[in-house]
């Protein structure tokens, strides 16, 4: 029996110390599995961070290079009244539209104010009353036949509408075919809103992802003649210096281009009043 323990204390010894042995091994492992996502999750949260910033470094520079084929913003000679004297209320506004292109910068696109989808515009009850008038009112410089007018080519109806289409609606009651007409020409600077408008299968209307200016300036030598406009701005008539935005400009543009048609053509603007212009 003493032999038998002898010979027995010394296995059972052995096993215990290489259990103990299998046992620490195990937990190594684990624990160094444990550590090992973590250090490849941090490495792996660098390199999206890299990769992101360089993405958007990208971006800035396709941002960059995008804006550099926008159209340059001019504002052509000052006009002058029948019997050829300036109107000083005129000089004053185009005082400030000049001045307003020397500061900022007129990014090829700018957000709209007004919201997308269901929500109407901030000035609804004032467009419910235009809007009407304006579709009426084109319907009789062209005779009641809006669409003979429109075989031309180069005879437009010129718009600032929402993804809402208020004014377009208006129109379309009195010409049907004007529901899918690229001549009710609409440029939309808000890239959300004109994504709206172009994906809208009720109306099909000539939509440009373009600023009034900008569209103004780009196609004054096309030839275009406008049989009625509206320009329906949500902002005061000096407009934002930041973003070189002036609706007093773009009026000036709209005529010393010579958009309006002849001998008889509808212009319609709503636009916030201020000094020093309060008369206009």
């Amino acid at each position: 029996f003493a032999v038998v323990m002898q010979l027995t204390f010394p296995w059972r010894r052995r096993v215990l110390l290489a259990s103990l042995a299998a046992l620490l091994l195990t937990l190594w492992r684990r624990l160094r599995k444990r550590q090992s996502p973590d250090v490849a999750g941090g490495s792996e949260v660098q390199q999206d961070v890299v990769t992101d910033s360089r993405k958007a470094s990208a971006r800035l520079r396709w941002w960059q290079e995008l804006n550099q084929v926008k159209p340059d913003l001019v504002l052509p000679d000052h006009l002058r009244n029948s019997e050829g004297l300036e109107v000083a209320a005129h000089r004053a506004v185009e005082a400030i539209a000049f001045e307003r292109l020397k500061h900022g910068r007129d990014w090829l696109v700018r957000d709209s104010d007004y919201g997308a989808g269901e929500r109407p515009p901030t000035h609804a009850a004032i467009k419910d009353k235009v809007n009407p008038a304006f579709a009426r009112l084109t319907l009789e410089i062209c005779a009641g036949d809006i669409m003979g007018c429109l075989a031309n080519s180069k005879n437009i109806l010129l718009v600032l509408d929402t993804p809402m289409y208020g004014t377009l609606r208006e129109l379309v009651k009195i010409a049907p075919e004007l529901r899918f007409c690229q001549q009710v020409v609409m440029p939309q600077a808000d890239l959300h809103h004109y994504f709206e408008m172009v994906r809208n299968s009720e109306f099909y209307p000539g939509v440009r992802s373009q600023r009034l200016d900008h569209w103004l300036c780009a196609n004054s030598s096309v030839g275009f003649r406008c049989l009625s406009a509206f320009f329906d701005y949500e902002c005061r008539l000096i407009g934002a210096r930041s973003a070189r935005l002036c609706p007093a400009a773009d009026v000036m543009r709209y005529f010393r281009f010579g958009y309006p048609a002849k001998p008889r053509a509808v212009f319609a603007l709503t636009v916030g009043l201020e000094d020093p212009a309060p008369t206009c």
